[in-house]
């Protein structure tokens, strides 16, 4: 693999396919990629440290019996890259959760030092609920 010294839309990209791929993959880029200070947040847990950050995407990875992630757009402005994108997350357990998401990462050193990632985790859940999906569906419009 190709030593990268600089996280930009086209690594955020690579590490976004590498899920589906090979966990030894996601965990390499991600060692390559994110400063050794990351401070990574998203809905459901914030974590501290390159260490902590790749392990707990490990975790993630092995608790999915499928993981996807289509991407629909990257934009990298200097120290910054946002990203949009869509995650399929089948779990070992249960069903298929899925959201749209975004993430705002910012680099120091070429590295990406904070990454928060913006999603509905309610959403992602409830509307796997029968009979709730329409109920959840008609307060967000009514709240729009």
């Amino acid at each position: 693999m190709k030593r990268q010294s600089r996280a930009t839309a086209e690594s955020i990209r690579n590490i976004f396919a590498a899920f589906e791929r090979s966990e030894a993959e996601v965990l390499a880029l991600l060692a390559e990629l994110y400063h050794p200070d990351i401070e990574f947040q998203d809905p459901i847990q914030e974590v501290r440290g390159r260490d902590a950050f790749i392990e707990a995407n490990r975790r993630l990875i092995r608790r999915a019996q499928k993981l996807r992630f289509v991407v629909h757009d990257v934009v990298e402005s200097g120290d910054r890259i946002v990203a949009a994108w869509r995650f399929s997350f089948l779990t070992r357990m249960g069903p298929e959760l899925q959201a749209e998401a975004m993430s705002y990462m910012t680099l120091r050193d070429g590295l990406i030092v904070r990454h928060r990632d913006y999603w509905d985790p309610a959403g992602a859940v409830l509307v796997k609920i029968p009979g709730v999906r329409t109920l959840y569906r008609k307060v967000l419009d009514a709240l729009a």
